[in-house]
């Protein structure tokens, strides 16, 4: 049972019996506090590791997930309607592009 628990919960099992034996030495308000501070530690490191978001952003941009700065200005500047139009045009000369590519290789 105790493996079905960690395979569907993560971790959680041993978060909880960590911040109850923290809990039943310090305190609950001192428990609380403390896991708030690793929450802010944790968020803190998060926020260092997001420099591998600029690496990963022209990636995106190229397979459609985001759109790029150019092209929201586009819209901005055309119209919701015609920019949307252009842009299946451009996937679609996109993916004619890369099956020609993939063809001849």
């Amino acid at each position: 049972m105790s493996f079905n628990t960690i395979a569907f919960m993560g971790m959680a099992p041993f978060g909880s019996l960590l911040a109850g034996s923290v809990a039943h030495h310090f305190g609950a308000p001192h428990a609380v506090m403390m896991t708030g501070a690793f929450c802010v530690a944790g968020s803190i490191w998060f926020t260092t590791q997001l420099k591998s978001r600029r690496v990963m952003r022209p990636i995106y941009i190229e397979l459609g997930i985001i759109r790029s700065n150019l092209e929201r200005a586009m819209e901005d500047q055309i119209g919701r309607w015609q920019f949307r139009r252009f842009s299946k045009e451009r996937s679609l000369l996109q993916e004619i592009s890369r099956s020609r590519h993939s063809g001849s290789g």
